[in-house]
């Protein structure tokens, strides 16, 4: 069923909700950085918000008795009512940064590269949840302008002129009693589209859970040109399943986000031990290592053949328990590049980790865990020859004139194996940029 923008004088004039809003003031969140600390007692978290966090599977940990630290995660999570807000940030014995998560999650195809990203003045300390929240609102207040998608839904009625196909089976019965009109089947062209009730659901979310005036206003605001359109509970699944029609693609990023919504707001039974309670609980986080693993990915298909790097490589294992004839020791690496069908080019196997360790060190600063497990992915993906793949470990780094080589080892017990000890630039602002390691892989594939 295509959808339909509409004629300008059809739709509703959304242009007055796009006046600018005054300034928020959002409630101050606990909010620390990766592996920081937040404070427990006055001025802080309760005792009971501190107790939830740290039976969560997020990564939070006792630290002392007025203390709980930090892990890898970082987003917004909520439980018993207080909410905490923890950003990316890069540290190591060379040099740490701050980075913009958004940024992140947009490098790593978490969130839309095409959401605006407007900071107003006297706004940096929104939280992270009202900042994505009201980009959400603001984009669909620019679609709706342009009109929202309407599609044909069938219906049947009794109506004063004919209309579509008349019911000449059901006709004869409305004359016998008496009542005037023609029976009809007809097609009405509506915007209560399974997209519109996705979008609308994504905003019924977001408003339970945001906390901003300014992010509360702009989600009413939004809200009001979905007045046609009905209110569902909707599931991750069915709102993955929903199709884009050609007209409808502009859509695409607001579908992802309101994708995102219901499946991170969805009550977190892990955040909390009474039912009741469940409903102010939530988790909109992620494993910081895996959105840089994310971001690393998507960078280098956009620059290498699409096909060429699988992500979360092949599985391997590592042994057999005869006894039950089932594989034991999973193996997966983070990034496979495969070479070009009928060339001579080697396959590269690549781990990603979110950490700056000290590169002027004999071993580069790599930990002995990552080198036996590098060394393991080489004997596991070695061809039918016994031609082991080249290795590569990639670390970010904020040093936008850094090389993206730092070093070559050679391991194994004949050290014939090559590991490349590589760099990626991780801007401020969130950016990824893997041109020099996309061109070092090329490179990389050729060598002996």
């Amino acid at each position: 069923m295509p959808g339909r923008h509409g004629r300008q004088h059809q739709q509703a004039d959304f242009n007055h909700l796009t006046a600018p809003l005054p300034n928020a003031y959002p409630a101050l969140l606990p909010t620390c950085y990766e592996n920081g600390d937040i404070k427990v007692g006055e001025g802080g978290l309760s005792e009971a918000a501190m107790e939830e966090l740290c039976g969560s599977p997020y990564g939070f940990k006792y630290h002392r008795r007025d203390i709980i630290r930090a892990g890898n995660w970082v987003g917004a999570i909520s439980a018993h009512g207080q909410t905490v807000e923890i950003l990316p940030k890069l540290e190591g014995r060379e040099h740490e940064g701050k980075v913009d998560l958004v940024g992140l999650l947009q490098a790593a195809k978490i969130l839309p590269r095409n959401m605006r990203r407007i900071r107003l003045a006297g706004r940096h300390r929104e939280t992270l949840l009202d900042f994505i929240a009201e980009g959400f609102a603001r984009d669909i207040l620019k679609e709706a302008t342009r009109g929202l998608e309407r599609t044909y839904v069938p219906k049947e009625g009794v109506l004063g002129r004919p209309r579509g196909r008349i019911d000449f089976a059901r006709q004869p019965s409305l004359e016998s009693v008496g009542t005037v009109g023609l029976a009809c089947h007809y097609d009405e062209l509506e915007h209560d589209t399974p997209l519109n009730r996705l979008l609308k659901a994504g905003l019924l979310a977001a408003r339970r859970k945001v906390r901003s005036a300014a992010a509360l206003a702009r989600i009413r605001q939004a809200l009001e040109a979905f007045e046609d359109v009905r209110s569902v509970q909707m599931s991750v699944a069915e709102a993955e399943a929903i199709p884009l029609t050609r007209e409808a693609e502009r859509f695409a990023h607001l579908k992802d986000i309101a994708t995102l919504f219901l499946a991170k707001f969805n009550p977190d039974s892990r955040l909390t031990r009474e039912p009741t309670e469940q409903h102010a609980s939530y988790a909109f986080m992620w494993e910081m290592p895996r959105v840089y693993e994310y971001a690393v990915l998507n960078q280098l298909r956009g620059r290498l053949t699409a096909g060429q790097v699988i992500g979360q490589g092949i599985e391997k294992r590592l042994g057999l328990n005869v006894a039950k004839n089932s594989g034991v020791g999973l193996m997966k690496p983070d990034l496979i590049i495969r070479p070009a069908s009928g060339t001579t080019a080697r396959m590269i196997v690549a781990d990603t980790k979110w950490k700056c360790p000290k590169f002027t060190t004999t071993d580069y600063g790599c930990d002995r865990a990552d080198l036996n497990q590098m060394m393991t992915y080489a004997e596991m993906h070695a061809d039918d020859q016994g031609v082991r793949p080249h290795l590569a470990l990639v670390y970010p780094t904020i040093d936008p004139k850094a090389p993206c080589l730092v070093g070559t080892l050679k391991i194994g017990l004949k050290k014939d194996i090559r590991l490349d000890i590589c760099r990626t630039y991780v801007g401020q602002d969130g950016s990824v940029d893997c041109a020099q390691l996309a061109a070092h892989f090329k490179l990389l594939a050729q060598a002996k």
